[in-house]
């Protein structure tokens, strides 16, 4: 799933690139992609690495903030962008879905 999202975004990126009028139309796009993409890889550690599912959610949810920042902000500079970045928004809302509920089975389960 993630192969095709990112080729998504990577498009989305390049029309925000070529479509800008200037620099400093630049700053906030790039500066959320960039967020995206390191609060993304900080979740894998969180939930994948460290197996912290509670501390995970919280991490999930910046994340996805992240996206819908960069969502908003591409689509500023090319609506086109915006929806190109838009299937990454459904798929970590699914995500996030899912790590909420690992995290609710866990404490179950340790409960028990």
């Amino acid at each position: 799933m993630w192969i095709p999202l990112k080729v998504l975004q990577s498009v989305s990126l390049w029309l925000v690139l070529k479509q800008a009028d200037t620099k400093k139309e630049l700053v906030l796009p790039l500066s959320l992609f960039g967020l995206h993409l390191f609060l993304g890889n900080w979740w894998n550690v969180v939930f994948f690495g460290r197996r912290k599912m509670e501390e995970s959610t919280r991490w999930m949810g910046a994340f996805w903030l992240s996206i819908a920042g960069s969502i908003a902000s591409f689509a500023q500079v090319s609506p086109l962008a915006a929806a190109l970045f838009a299937p990454t928004q459904l798929w970590v809302t699914v995500a996030a879905k899912l790590n909420w509920d690992i995290m609710k089975l866990n404490k179950v389960s340790k409960q028990a």
